[in-house]
């Protein structure tokens, strides 16, 4: 997977809002022109960027009723590389972890 596709599985985790006709374009409010390429977006670089997503991710477990040991294991693996300190390592963690949650949501 791209930096770009990882990217996109976390915006499209979030919500942000996507252009659905002509390029993709996601919404991203106090940007230059709030809509950036889907190569613009930040999640792999800012932590700024990054840290919401895990904060929605961490609210999950009550919303779908996903068994509470099925999410302390993706947060345990969150965490686990949250203390690394390395933004790639946690990047990469979270987009797993969305798919995990992705695949968990489809199933309901």
């Amino acid at each position: 997977m791209t930096t770009t596709e990882g990217n996109m599985i976390i915006a499209d985790f979030m919500g942000v809002g996507k252009t659905i006709e002509g390029p993709i374009l996601y919404f991203r409010p106090h940007t230059e022109n709030n809509w950036v390429l889907p190569k613009d977006l930040k999640y792999h670089l800012s932590w700024d960027w990054l840290i919401p997503v895990a904060e929605k991710f961490s609210t999950l477990s009550w919303k779908l009723n996903i068994p509470t040991n099925e999410i302390h294991i993706c947060m345990n693996q969150l965490d686990a590389q949250l203390t690394y300190y390395r933004i790639d390592l946690f990047w990469s963690q979270l987009i797993d972890s969305i798919k995990w949650y992705n695949q968990k949501k489809v199933g309901r």
